[in-house]
């Protein structure tokens, strides 16, 4: 069985979860309270020999120190009762140099019942503070601000383990003593708070405790940048609806806030910063990233990206931030701004803020302007004696072949396979042993002697029959 504040997690608690760190702490500790099952040794000079003897603190808090008699601990820090110890030994042995140290601390069970996964007994010893255990026992529905202590003597108590935290209010975060109960009472209203305040999370909330208290005493108040008058409450439990509603609330008013929370309520605190004005990327924005485990891109599908900005930005400000939303099929350099105001168009070069930081062409920007980014042509045209001539998506490390087979390869009867031509975007001609780049062209021309032969064989036929014809005309005649 694990002790209660020994789990693991911190220096403290690795500390303590060792018979040797639990003695040295308790020796350390001002207010350690003798415990039942307290081991200690007590040395002392007995003449000119050393002598030293075993005190064992019993159940009833009573030590027998043999020849010195019995003391009664109840009550008493460790200090305290070594004082009191060490000054019953100097009486009857004067200048023996007393000296009482903890050998090894007691450890006795505490019963824990309540709102808690498994109910049942568990170890403590003398340091281990009610925080620790409710931390072991507490679920998702169990109240941090009313954990009582049923003690040995009969007498009930109640404490507020929120107060321990949040203040350091050491009073309401008493160490376990021997006997007593620990009931975990279930939480009446759990409250969530997010947004512009200091201290958002989920609290619990006391009768009589509402909006204003949980955002000034419970959250710490607004940020900076709240919002007062816009506050809404998500209200899932409602008499009203089954499903819940919302309710807006502005607290810049007098009494705005008033009005009772219920379990499970969610504030949220709106911020200034959502006014801000907006710009919008549209088109090769947000896509054609690499498909994992492929060479090839996601589909081209166009996009629209917002980016808030405070009044005074320029585009190269915008620009840098989405940054990583283009891709290699944004085309960045034939980029342009369609105003919002008056549908001005105004082209941009992306690339001269990403590449060359030259921000000399930079400009303002305006609420709702939209800077639209071009796709890329990513195509190669295949043409020529193919079964299928056409234009082509491009893939990278690709060779002529492959773009001719998806054009249904080379038709023979028009091509002997022995020429084709290659230009760049430029048309300038590249070499057929190279990669094919975007926006090159494939040639396969039509070079076969067959093929050319049977286009002039029939002009050849009918200049053939036609100049018999005429001789035969010319003989007849004579």
């Amino acid at each position: 069985m694990e002790l209660a504040g020994s789990t693991s997690g911190s220096f403290f608690e690795e500390l303590t979860s060792v018979p040797e760190g639990r003695a040295l702490l308790a020796m350390t500790t001002p207010d350690y309270p003798v415990t039942p099952g307290d081991i200690y040794t007590l040395s002392f000079l007995k003449g000119t020999n050393a002598a030293s003897q075993s005190l064992v603190v019993e159940n009833d808090y009573r030590v027998n120190m043999a020849v010195f008699g019995i003391l009664n601990a109840r009550g008493q820090s460790f200090i305290d009762f070594k004082r009191k110890v060490e000054e019953t030994v100097a009486r009857g042995y004067p200048g023996s140099s007393p000296q009482l140290i903890i050998r090894s601390t007691g450890i006795f069970e505490i019963q824990v019942v309540g709102e808690v996964a498994n109910a049942g007994l568990t170890q403590s010893w003398g340091l281990a503070r009610l925080s620790s255990l409710y931390s072991s026992y507490k679920t998702a529905y169990s109240s941090e601000r009313q954990v009582g202590i049923r003690s040995a003597n009969g007498s009930e108590r109640s404490y507020d383990l929120f107060k321990a935290r949040r203040a350091g209010d050491l009073s309401q975060d008493p160490y376990l003593l021997p006997g007593d109960m620990v009931v975990i009472s279930n939480a009446e209203r759990r409250v969530s708070i997010t947004g512009e305040v200091i201290m958002p999370g989920q609290y619990q909330l006391l009768p009589g405790e509402e909006l204003p208290a949980l955002v000034f005493q419970y959250a710490k108040g607004f940020t900076d940048l709240a919002d007062s008058s816009r506050i809404r409450i998500t209200r899932l439990v409602s008499e009203e609806s089954s499903v819940g509603k919302l309710i807006y609330v502005d607290g810049s008013k007098n009494g705005g806030m008033n009005g009772h929370l219920n379990n499970l309520d969610s504030v949220i605190i709106a911020s200034r910063q959502d006014f801000l004005p907006i710009v919008y990327f549209e088109g090769a924005v947000g896509v054609g990233k690499p498909v994992s485990g492929d060479t090839a891109e996601s589909p081209d599908v166009s996009n629209k990206v917002p980016y808030l900005f405070h009044p005074g930005a320029l585009l190269s400000t915008a620009v840098l931030a989405m940054r990583n939303q283009f891709s290699a099929i944004s085309d960045i350099k034939k980029a342009y701004l369609r105003r919002a105001a008056d549908g001005e168009i105004i082209p941009v070069n992306l690339e001269s803020f990403l590449h060359r930081f030259d921000f000399s062409d930079d400009i303002a920007l305006q609420a709702n302007d939209v800077i639209i980014v071009p796709f890329r042509q990513f195509f190669v045209s295949v043409s020529g004696a193919v079964y299928s001539p056409g234009r082509y998506p491009y893939v990278p490390d690709r060779s002529w072949a492959y773009y001719v087979s998806l054009a249904g390869g080379v038709n023979e009867e028009l091509n002997n396979g022995k020429h084709q031509f290659i230009f760049d975007i430029d048309g300038k001609p590249r070499s057929i042993s190279e990669l094919i780049q975007p926006e090159d062209r494939i040639l396969i021309p039509a070079n076969s002697f067959l093929y050319n032969f049977g286009r002039v064989s029939s002009i050849l036929t009918t200049t053939i029959s036609i100049t018999s014809l005429a001789l035969g005309i010319y003989q007849l005649s004579r």
